[in-house]
């Protein structure tokens, strides 16, 4: 069994690193795949975390190696939603025991187009279920509810004794000041790319720090982002973790960092290491922009 690929009936189910979606080999949509080829099954669930454990991992933790988030079920299974996603925990902690941190996102801070998940969570799910996780020894419970949900996120953290993370796509010292003087969350999870760049994200973290939280950056976009939350990252006292992908065989390094002419990679400890050269420390594939350069750049890609 490797890291991700899982054998399941006969056929082969991709681990894309996000673990409620569901990927098939054959193709099939995922509001199509059978409950037992969900990512957020606790069967696989707990097979995919003893992969990572034999790996060598010591965190389960979103979209780095070593690390998955257990990001609860999104498609399908809404009459039975709090039920799953408390046996898939309890299926990746009886796999790793403590051995490893877990990290569970919600991913309900914010929504697309497409989103039509019928079981985004109300308050008193929220608080349900970060109470169900308190007894697995989650480390931390991501975006249980909408990012703008202020008082929600207040008051779900007055009735846990759990870390509540959020901020990933927020903007601004303006969003960040609300969220702590109402004392929304314990970690906080700025990216440089949306949050205003590296100095704002910098006064960001003193905040956070001045309040006594946690700092983790949020990187999801591409390599400049990876470098520019990585110095970020670098630079702070009090950094546990920096989140970003790596879900092969999708969203590999190559594929994550392709405007690069060498991607970030994981080394054998698990640790990504910080350029050391001028600037972001970064070269770009010239070559590769160019192949992508607009015939018409008045025209909309």
């Amino acid at each position: 069994m490797t890291l991700e690929d899982l054998l399941v009936n006969n056929k082969i189910v991709v681990a894309d690193g996000a673990m409620g979606t569901m990927l098939m080999a054959a193709g099939i949509p995922p509001g199509d795949t059978p409950e037992a080829l969900n990512l957020s099954h606790p069967e696989i669930l707990e097979n995919i975390a003893a992969a990572y454990l034999a790996a060598g991992s010591r965190i389960i933790q979103t979209n780095t190696f070593g690390a998955s988030t257990i990001r609860l079920a999104e498609y399908g299974l809404a009459d039975r939603t709090e039920e799953i996603n408390a046996a898939a925990v309890k299926a990746v902690r009886k796999a790793v025991g403590d051995e490893m941190d877990i990290m569970v996102d919600a991913n309900y801070g914010w929504a697309i187009a497409p989103d039509r998940a019928p079981q985004r969570w109300d308050l008193r799910t929220a608080i349900s279920m970060a109470r169900a996780m308190e007894e697995m020894g989650v480390y931390w419970l991501e975006e249980p509810l909408p990012c703008y949900d202020y008082d929600g996120l207040a008051e779900l953290r007055r009735q846990v004794n759990l870390r509540i993370a959020g901020g990933e796509l927020n903007q601004g010292l303006h969003e960040f000041r609300i969220f702590l003087e109402k004392d929304c969350f314990d970690v906080y999870q700025p990216d440089v790319t949306f949050a205003g760049g590296l100095l704002q994200c910098r006064q960001i973290a003193g905040m956070v720090h001045a309040h006594g939280k946690i700092i983790t950056p949020h990187t999801w976009t591409n390599g400049i982002g990876f470098a520019a939350n990585l110095h970020f990252a670098a630079s702070l006292e009090r950094c546990p973790y920096i989140e970003f992908p790596y879900d092969p065989p999708n969203w590999t390094p190559e594929a994550r960092d392709f405007v690069l002419t060498e991607p970030f990679r994981i080394d054998a400890e698990g640790y990504v290491q910080v350029p050391q050269k001028p600037g972001l420390g970064i070269e770009l594939d010239e070559e590769k922009l160019a192949k992508l350069k607009a015939a018409d750049p008045s025209r909309l890609v």
